[in-house]
């Protein structure tokens, strides 16, 4: 049973491929599910978090991890914004809270994330999750969904 203060062993971004193809979908899929969550997330701000999901991977595609984390694509959407003189908005919040709250797996955790979220039984508690509930929710549940496509 996963409780507050525990991070899911899943990483959202572990993809069967990572080829620039499978990378793009990915990426967009990520914007999209994110507008539909948060209505604060506007075109500017999904474009915003795909591109920065793509730097993510590519900032990791030489490592033995090819697939990055939330502290990943917070760092490269906080850079991109301070690039273009943009002020943080709710995506940068959004990222902040992911990446703070260590909801998911990311590097240095210890172990390593669960390839396959079916070959084992979790009950998640989201009462005690901190912020985000709703997302959280949905990116396990996109978790699931892409191991069994």
């Amino acid at each position: 049973m996963l409780q507050g203060g525990q991070s899911l062993p899943i990483n959202p971004f572990i993809l069967p491929a990572y080829d620039e193809q499978t990378i793009n979908v990915s990426a967009r899929e990520k914007a999209e599910s994110f507008a539909s969550i948060n209505s604060k997330l506007g075109v500017v701000q999904k474009g915003a978090l795909t591109e920065a999901v793509r730097a993510a991977y590519a900032k990791r595609a030489a490592s033995a991890t090819p697939y990055p984390d939330f502290p990943d694509v917070l760092e490269l959407a906080a850079l991109a914004y301070e690039a273009d003189g943009k002020k943080d908005d709710s995506l940068i919040e959004v990222l902040r809270d992911l990446s703070d709250f260590e909801l998911f797996w990311r590097h240095g955790s210890e172990g390593a994330p669960m390839d396959r979220v079916s070959n084992r039984t979790m009950l998640i508690d989201l009462h005690a999750t901190p912020v985000l509930k709703e997302l959280v929710a949905y990116l396990v549940i996109e978790r699931l969904y892409k191991t069994y496509a």
